[in-house]
């Protein structure tokens, strides 16, 4: 896994996975099952947008399909995504720690399935 070398970002990268990890818990399934498209293509384009800025290419990449999902009102799919994203960041937390990245009040807040 390739990860940024901006310092300030490996400092953020963190709050990102547990931010990141508690909206697509949450937010991603209750804005398809509502129908939302608004909410959904913005919630997809912040995913898309905020991971980039990370330098988290493969998680830009589930923003474009969420919000392609929006575009075309398919709801299922786009709920369907969320245990692969859940993964993805799962990775990343891993990845954290084996960099010794990811601060030990931080390892708390994930949950121990992630």
């Amino acid at each position: 896994m390739k990860l940024p070398e901006d310092p300030i970002i490996l400092e953020l990268l963190p709050d990102f996975v547990l931010s990141w990890t508690k909206d697509i818990e949450t937010r991603l399934e209750e804005f398809a099952k509502a129908e939302n498209e608004y909410e959904l293509y913005r919630f997809g384009h912040t995913l898309k947008g905020s991971s980039r800025q990370f330098g988290v290419e493969h998680l830009s990449e589930y923003g474009s399909k969420i919000q392609e999902c929006a575009k075309t009102h398919q709801w299922a799919v786009a709920a369907g995504l969320k245990n692969e994203i859940l993964q993805s960041l799962q990775e990343l937390k891993l990845y954290l720690e084996t960099q010794g990245l990811l601060p030990a009040q931080q390892k708390q807040d994930l949950p121990s399935n992630l």
